[in-house]
């Protein structure tokens, strides 16, 4: 699989998530699929947490690319991964962190 396969496998996962959000509840599936994948002894979020990294972790899991998309629910947790594994999302042209406000 060539780098331009692997983005647009972890975008095409990502991209069945398009709408879900808090005030409708619809993120509540991707909390639970968090909760089923996280870390003994790991945090186990509740219905009412930010949940931006958890998406992150739970794309990276459904996309077969959990071993380089840490599984983690915060973000501070998650870019701090990231950078320990020195693997993906530095990027080649800008290097950016976006973070959860």
């Amino acid at each position: 699989m060539n780098e331009n396969e692997i983005r647009k496998k972890v975008i095409d996962t990502a991209y069945k998530y398009l709408g879900y959000n808090q005030k409708d509840g619809t993120d509540d599936i991707i909390i639970k699929k968090y909760n089923a994948i996280r870390p003994n002894g790991g945090y186990k979020m509740s219905m009412s947490d930010s949940w931006c990294a958890a998406f992150a972790s739970v794309v990276g899991q459904e996309s077969g690319f959990g071993k380089i998309i840490p599984v983690e629910c915060s973000c501070e947790r998650l870019i701090a991964k990231f950078k320990e594994k020195k693997t993906v999302f530095l990027g080649k042209i800008k290097k950016r962190v976006y973070l959860c406000q």
